[in-house]
């Protein structure tokens, strides 16, 4: 069997790999652009209390109710941090995925260039045992018309 023909299981296999990795990079992508579209939506909540706040507290509203609001402006602003670092967390991770689908899409592209050069040097070894097979048989033909040297 050609060498060739050996290596493609090898490349199937990169291929596969690959494929898988560049699905958890994708995936990842998606959740961390679901994440920080999360951010922003507490962002705009948050101020939107804020707003809210200084509207009530213009027109007067109760201490329990001022206390209120506050607690719940805090605990945007903790939902706000903990978001934060949530997104830097699958950032991170979203590098070791992307720095892993580029490596197994190396691997694969260097198997590909393998199997590319084994196809080469197998069509050159059959191409020149073409040309003995064809040499031999012009010297046989020229051996038996009495025009052989």
């Amino acid at each position: 069997m050609r060498r060739s023909k050996r290596l493609q299981p090898v490349l199937q296999i990169a291929e596969r790999k690959e494929q898988e990795a560049m699905e958890v990079f994708g995936q990842g992508s998606r959740v961390l652009e679901e994440q920080k579209a999360k951010l922003q939506e507490l962002h705009l909540y948050l101020q939107e209390y804020r707003q809210g706040l200084l509207q009530r507290g213009r027109a007067g509203v109760t201490g329990q109710q001022l206390r209120q609001l506050q607690q719940f402006i805090a605990q945007l602003e903790a939902a706000i941090r903990e978001q934060q670092a949530l997104i830097q967390v699958t950032e991170e991770q979203s590098a070791l995925n992307r720095e892993r689908w580029l490596d197994l899409r190396g691997k694969r592209e260097a198997m590909e260039k393998v199997i590319l050069r084994a196809r080469e040097e197998e069509d050159m070894v059959q191409m020149k045992q073409e040309q003995k097979e064809s040499d031999e048989r012009a010297q046989l033909q020229r051996e038996r018309s009495g025009f052989g040297y």
